[in-house]
């Protein structure tokens, strides 16, 4: 039996869903109550992966909702979606349309389930994010501090360069720390 599929478009306040067997589409907010939603809708479903793209921090709530509750799915590179959408003859662009190639995209290439990772795979990903903002607005103020003449902007690009510093060792205290308690260090990439 060949595995259901439910093709998810997320923007930053919805999430458009296609289910690829009923043909039903519906529109949830992006929000855990959406999330919720979306699993109480496909609940009566045997076998039923949610297949969407990855979209930076607008899937992410998803995505641990998700595994947090052990439902399947698999997170598609959008370039990948985009070629199939090409190969299938699919080049409109829109929320609902994005659903339903995406389902149909888990159904014709019969897709699996991603490997679920735990909470501290998330924990540490959102901490390494915070990191890389950190260490751009440090390159950023030191090479203001490098050109600055006025000694109060000097003094308060000092002080930014310190206060990110500190910010940065306190970041990686804390990836250290969970690292070695939930033994993740090798998964992490």
């Amino acid at each position: 039996m060949a595995i259901d599929t439910l093709g998810i478009d997320i923007s930053k306040d919805y999430l458009d869903a296609f289910w690829h067997s009923r043909a039903e589409l519906r529109s949830v907010p992006n929000t855990p109550a959406g999330f919720a939603d979306l699993c109480t809708w496909v609940a009566s479903a045997d076998d039923i992966l949610f297949v969407f793209k990855a979209t930076g921090a607008y899937h992410r709530g998803l995505e641990r909702h998700l595994g947090l509750a052990a439902v399947p799915f698999l997170k598609v590179n959008p370039r990948q979606a985009r070629r199939f959408a090409q190969a299938v003859g699919r080049l409109a662009k829109t929320d609902s349309v994005d659903a339903r190639l995406l389902a149909k995209m888990g159904v014709v290439l019969e897709l699996g389930p991603q490997r679920v990772e735990g909470e501290d795979i998330h924990d540490l990903r959102e901490l390494l994010t915070a990191r890389r903002a950190l260490v751009k607005d440090q390159v950023t103020a030191k090479t203001r501090r490098a050109t600055a003449v006025n000694p109060i902007i000097q003094e308060q690009l000092d002080r930014r360069i310190s206060d990110i510093a500190l910010d940065i060792r306190a970041l990686d205290d804390v990836m250290a720390q969970i690292a070695q308690q939930r033994g993740t260090l090798e998964r992490f990439h």
